[in-house]
């Protein structure tokens, strides 16, 4: 209670001395003459006629800065898509190089047709199992 008593009488006596300072002020505010007004605006003008005389700024035009930026920026973004497309044709063609070796032989395996450097080597394989069981059963025997 006392608490927010205090912050009341706070703020009501700030609140008057900031009506109390405006108070005073207005006066001094209404003696301001019109005509110094008026030389402090009238400065600017001058200011910006003499800017334009210099030279340089006398011939920039934002036209050309702007097209120079702008054809170097599509310089830039065609040499991205350029890098961009030459990266995309490598990936296409090292999976083309990996999808003709996994279906050179496809069709042939799933027929049974053979014909398949797999399948030759699957006979030559078992080809050599036969003859070294055949050698072990002939030691076996005698």
């Amino acid at each position: 209670m006392l608490l927010s008593f205090s912050l009341t009488l706070v703020f009501l006596c700030g609140f008057l001395g900031i009506i109390l300072s405006i108070y005073k002020k207005i006066p001094l505010l209404l003696e301001f003459k019109e005509k110094d007004r008026k030389d402090k605006i009238n400065l600017i003008p001058v200011i910006i006629e003499k800017v334009k005389e210099i030279p340089a700024i006398k011939y920039f035009s934002i036209d050309s800065v702007l097209q120079k930026t702008l054809s170097r920026i599509k310089i830039l973004v065609m040499k991205i898509e350029n890098a961009i497309s030459v990266k995309l044709a490598e990936l296409r063609e090292r999976s083309q190089k990996k999808n003709l070796h996994k279906d050179d032989n496809y069709w042939k395996e799933l027929n049974g047709e053979g014909g398949g450097q797999k399948q030759e080597e699957n006979k030559d394989t078992k080809k050599k199992k036969i003859r070294i069981l055949k050698k072990k059963n002939k030691e076996a025997i005698s």
